[in-house]
């Protein structure tokens, strides 16, 4: 095998000099082009065949293949041998290689009857490939090939151009295919998350939160989800079956730290993750991360937020549940939405003119981050009478419920963040630019897995959540 090698790497090195022979001679820029276009595709495939070589030398050590094996049909799985079977696996590079690997069938049993000799699964399930599993070679596909997938997935905008992505990768794909393994990787890392979060114990986590300043910011989103109108087959006379598209609110989070002068920590990637869920769902995830990482034992916990009421009803519990000091937990209303209700009373005065309104709003805005909350209060006050007295009164409720919220001058002196720009950026990069857009609707079950997978590619975590879903993988098909 190791001659073999080397004879390819020699081959694919005569086939570099040719290409930088004639590349020394390019005059224009299309000659340029063409040059590196040619090394890169050399490199490409010189990659996928050497992982092909690597790969049937690794298969063919039987001295390994057997106590992996052994160590599969001692797992609770009922698993028999199945002898070694031809199986064919694709590279990033773009290379199918077939190994002839040992398989793990699953055991029989008489009393299927029927069922069996239909060659429908038992109760048991699928068989298994102990040595591909061992590798992190699932759907025929290397752990690199595997990563990439769904990561175009997730990172094109749309699963069409995912497809065209790979196939310029030197990786043609059909669409479902591509769709399937995204899905199925997904559904593999939510998982996995909920088992890291279920097992997060007394809070004290992975202690990468100790004696540091934590925010958690929570928002919502839109996007339109597809529901059926009727169950069952397509009515007589219709080709397609009819759907209803209602919008449903993708709530989202994120956690990260900041320093002393209230910046973001960059040495800390940011905790981005969402549910279609409840409030309850979304909270859930957001005790399990703050214990995860050890935030109770953050010098300072802040807690940003817009106004909305599902989010501050849910702030003891979040305390509560996390463990931390209330005494060091900070409740902060993002600053910008405070002025947007300010603009809501201005616009609610009909009798005034542009000029006016402006005026007003300014001056509030000032009053606002200088901390005196008490004198916004009586200025809108002020304003509650005729006909628009009531909804004026309802925007009057915002800030009389939240004064505690609204000490910006105060937060400002602590070097504390007063928006929640970190959230509604990430409704605009993980949902508005990929999820939400005409003519695209979601089934729910799809939706939240893409969702999740989404939030792991833009907070930069992609690679080692997938290295820990691979180890997943491995662990449940041992089990």
């Amino acid at each position: 095998m190791r001659q073999v090698i080397v004879a390819t790497i020699t081959k694919y090195t005569e086939e570099i000099k040719k290409v930088v022979d004639q590349g020394v001679k390019a005059r224009d820029a299309r000659q340029v082009l063409e040059t590196e276009q040619a090394l890169l595709e050399i490199g490409r495939k010189l990659s996928g065949d050497l992982m092909g070589l690597i790969l049937t030398e690794i298969v063919e050590d039987k001295s390994w293949q057997e106590p992996v094996a052994k160590l599969f049909k001692a797992g609770p799985k009922r698993l028999r041998d199945g002898g070694y079977k031809d199986v064919t696996i694709r590279t990033l590079g773009g290379t199918e290689v077939t190994l002839r690997t040992k398989y793990l069938a699953p055991k029989k049993y008489k009393h299927l009857g029927m069922k069996h000799r239909m060659r429908q699964r038992g109760r048991e399930g699928t068989g298994v490939y102990p040595v591909l599993v061992s590798l992190g070679i699932t759907h025929g596909c290397t752990p690199a090939l595997l990563s990439e997938i769904p990561r175009q997935v997730v990172a094109s905008s749309s699963v069409d151009e995912a497809r065209e992505n790979l196939d310029r990768l030197g990786v043609p794909m059909d669409i479902k295919t591509v769709w399937r393994i995204g899905q199925t990787f997904a559904r593999d890392c939510m998982k996995l998350r909920d088992q890291r979060l279920a097992s997060a114990g007394d809070g004290s986590g992975q202690g990468e939160m100790k004696d540091q300043r934590v925010v958690v910011c929570v928002d919502g989103g839109r996007v339109r989800t597809r529901e059926p109108r009727c169950k069952g087959r397509i009515p007589e006379g219709k080709k397609r079956r009819r759907f209803n598209t209602p919008w449903r609110e993708p709530k989202l989070l994120i956690i990260y730290r900041i320093d002393s002068e209230g910046k973001r920590d960059p040495s800390f990637a940011p905790i981005i993750d969402g549910t279609l869920g409840e409030a309850d769902e979304v909270f859930v995830l957001v005790v399990g991360y703050l214990r995860l990482v050890g935030a109770k034992d953050a010098s300072e916990l802040i807690v940003l937020g817009d106004g909305a009421r599902w989010i501050w009803v849910r702030l003891q519990t979040l305390i509560e549940g996390v463990g931390i000091d209330p005494k060091r937990v900070t409740a902060i209303v993002d600053f910008y939405h405070a002025v947007e209700h300010l603009q809501k009373i201005a616009d609610l005065k009909t009798g005034w003119g542009e000029p006016q309104r402006k005026r007003w709003v300014t001056q509030q805005r000032a009053l606002l981050r200088q901390g005196k909350i008490s004198n916004v209060i009586a200025s809108i006050k002020s304003l509650c009478q005729g006909r628009h007295a009531k909804p004026i009164l309802t925007e009057l409720n915002f800030f009389s419920k939240n004064i505690s919220h609204m000490k910006y001058a105060w937060f400002k002196r602590r070097r504390l963040p007063i928006g929640s720009g970190a959230v509604e950026s990430s409704i605009r990069r993980v949902v508005n630019l990929r999820m939400k857009g005409p003519c695209i609707f979601w089934l729910e079950e799809n939706a939240e897995g893409f969702l999740h997978l989404r939030c792991l590619f833009k907070s930069g975590r992609w690679d080692d959540s997938f290295m820990q879903t691979l180890d997943f993988q491995a662990m449940r098909n041992a089990a």
